[in-house]
């Protein structure tokens, strides 16, 4: 009966544009054939609102990513699963509790959720802010998400309007099972996205996905982002973007667990670890991921000088086109952080690049109020 239920659930989401499903404080909807799940309360409260309403999603991504066949990273898998004792005891509790609340509504045991939401670690994209004249005074932040995009889970992409207690209210683009965030925006105009790097087999920190929900969380500024990355142990290599719609800021962010580089729009940085002097167009800020041909990042610059003065959110979508975007493009999020939009596209239902999606538009101060 129950699995019946949870069918029958899913059509009529997958049919009903404004049907909504709760659980608690939690609901799950379907805009423009969209999920958004909104999570609210503690956060056991809102892990089991979670696995209560994307239950099916959760174990998807479970049998695919946790539960299948062995693959040529075996060993590397096996490495990182006898270092979970370490990773465990530097996670913060909430993140745990959360993962516990999600092991209980959806009734999958907790050492597949936590090694579905760690494994990201086991394996390791482009961030531009572009801003002033550039784009007619505006700041935007586009994040670019190339992933595997053959195991299909963009078929359980969602995005998370969460209101954790006592902390800010953010979205995060992400996927069914998964509480870390890797492209998100909070209520206080903070918006974020990374790009992965090198370093494995350096876990001696706080996993990326968890350490960029504590800026999500906690962080009103630039200052205050710079604060947490400065105080947090890390894990790994990564490439970060950050940007405030408060002042229409931005900073790069290059992060091992020994050092931070911040490389601020406009300047000229050498790239790590190719060494090579990459240039940036004035008030913008362009990163990205590995590998990093020069090539890449030269006709990025190229497509940001011959729109320069004009660029808007169509024209973003056509800059980030392959080859910037690659044909494992994931997800891209455009946003507009001043008034705390953003625009997202996913792969497609057959493998098809982000990119060359369509774009949904939301708004998260309305997502929120429609919370209430």
């Amino acid at each position: 009966m129950k699995k019946t239920y949870v069918f029958f659930l899913f059509l009529i989401l997958s049919v009903c544009p404004a049907f909504a499903a709760t659980q608690g404080k939690g609901s799950l909807e379907s805009q423009d054939g969209q999920m958004i799940l909104k999570l609210r309360g503690t956060p056991y409260e809102r892990g089991y609102q979670h696995g209560v309403l994307l239950k099916d999603q959760i174990q998807h991504n479970i049998t695919t990513f946790i539960e299948g066949p062995k693959g040529p990273f075996q060993a590397r898998v096996e490495a990182f699963i006898e270092h979970l004792p370490q990773l465990l005891s530097i996670i913060p509790d909430r993140f745990k509790e959360e993962m516990a609340g999600i092991s209980d509504g959806a009734d999958i045991a907790y050492d597949k959720i936590l090694m579905l939401n760690l494994f990201p670690e086991m394996f390791h994209c482009s961030g531009i802010t572009v801003s002033g004249p550039a784009s007619q005074e505006e700041l935007y932040h586009v994040r670019v998400l190339d992933y595997s995009i053959g195991k299909h889970l963009q078929k359980t992409a969602v995005l998370q309007v969460v209101e954790p207690d006592g902390k800010i209210p953010y979205m995060n683009v992400s996927y069914a099972g998964f509480i870390g965030t890797v492209t998100g925006m909070n209520l206080e105009k903070i918006a974020l996205g990374e790009i992965g790097g090198l370093g494995y087999g350096k876990w001696d920190g706080i996993p990326m996905a968890f350490l960029l929900r504590e800026i999500l969380e906690n962080a009103a500024s630039l200052d205050e982002v710079k604060d947490i990355l400065e105080n947090s142990p890390r894990t790994c290599e990564y490439y970060y973007v950050f940007s405030d719609g408060k002042t229409k800021d931005s900073l790069g962010v290059y992060a091992t667990p020994t050092q931070l580089q911040y490389i601020l729009p406009s300047e000229a940085y050498e790239d790590i670890p190719t060494g090579e002097l990459r240039e940036q167009p004035s008030h913008c800020l362009l990163l990205t991921g590995q590998p990093r041909p020069p090539e890449k990042h030269s006709t990025l610059v190229e497509r940001i000088l011959e729109n320069y003065g004009k660029i808007d959110v169509p024209i973003l979508m056509k800059i980030i086109k392959r080859p910037i975007a690659h044909q494992s493009n994931l997800h891209n999020a455009i946003f507009q952080p001043s008034v705390l939009k953003v625009w997202i596209a996913h792969a497609g239902p057959n493998d098809e690049p982000a990119c060359d999606q369509p774009y949904h538009a939301w708004d998260l101060k309305l997502l929120l109020n429609a919370a209430d």
